[in-house]
């Protein structure tokens, strides 16, 4: 199982996943379902839900979900997790890195901001070892 930060709103990235996966001619099918989460107010742990866009892919019996959280108390870190057979998965993102207008993992310093600092920290490290 992969777990990484991307840059991009969730709709964004689930448009941008449509289009690398069509690309690569894989078959897909689409589900929306609900993932929970807990964001921290003030040492208050609150549970939360968030928008999932889960893909089930045959190739490589991938399943990729996307899904954006809020950590704080403003602004939220879209997660990509992809399971499944490692080679189609680093086909897959390899693809999808390099569909994007810019990196997955290169957060402007405003997102980085409202997110706070030390949660995307090391988004690039992840996605190195991910597409290594």
């Amino acid at each position: 199982m992969v777990k990484l930060p991307v840059c991009f709103e969730p709709r964004s990235a689930a448009t941008a996943l449509r289009t690398t996966l069509e690309k690569l001619e894989w078959e897909y099918t689409r589900s929306d379902d609900v993932r929970t989460f807990t964001q921290v107010a003030l040492v208050i742990p609150f549970q939360r839900a968030a928008h999932l866009f889960r893909y089930k892919i045959p190739h490589g019996e991938l399943t990729l979900e996307l899904w954006a959280e809020t950590p704080g108390s403003s602004g939220s870190v879209t997660w990509l997790q992809l399971t499944g057979e490692a080679d189609a998965q680093h086909e897959l993102l390899a693809a999808f890195s390099d569909g994007l207008p810019r990196p997955p993992w290169e957060f402007t310093l405003g997102q980085r901001l409202r997110v706070g600092l030390l949660t995307v920290r090391g988004a690039r490290k992840k996605w190195d070892a991910a597409l290594a």
